[in-house]
C-alpha cells in the first residue's frame, strides 16, 4: 500500500512577547524535510528550524508541511503572552 506519511509537532504551547521557543517535527518517514508557518507574523514568528518567537500577545497556529508532500501537516495552537 506504499508508504505511510505522517507529521506531528511537539514542544511548548505558550511562549512570551521578546521570548522563543523551539517546536520538534517528527515525521513518518524518519528525516523529512519541515517546512514551518505563522499563521500571524505580526503575533509569532517561526524559522525554518521552527523557533517560534513571541511578537505580541494572541494566539497563532503554526502549521509544520513536509516538504516534499505537501498535503502532510501538522498544527499546533501557541497562545503568546506579555513579558512581565
Amino acid at each position: 500500500y506504499g508508504t505511510q506519511y505522517t507529521i506531528s509537532i511537539s514542544g511548548e504551547s505558550e511562549v512570551k512577547t521578546g521570548s522563543t521557543i523551539t517546536l520538534s517535527a517528527t515525521t513518518t518517514p524518519a528525516e523529512e524535510a519541515v517546512a514551518w508557518s505563522s499563521s500571524d507574523d505580526s503575533i509569532a514568528t517561526v524559522t525554518s528550524g521552527g523557533v517560534v518567537e513571541g511578537i505580541a500577545e494572541g494566539s497563532v497556529v503554526i502549521t509544520a508541511t513536509m516538504h516534499n508532500h505537501q498535503t502532510i501537516t501538522a498544527t499546533k495552537e501557541i497562545t503568546i503572552t506579555l513579558q512581565a
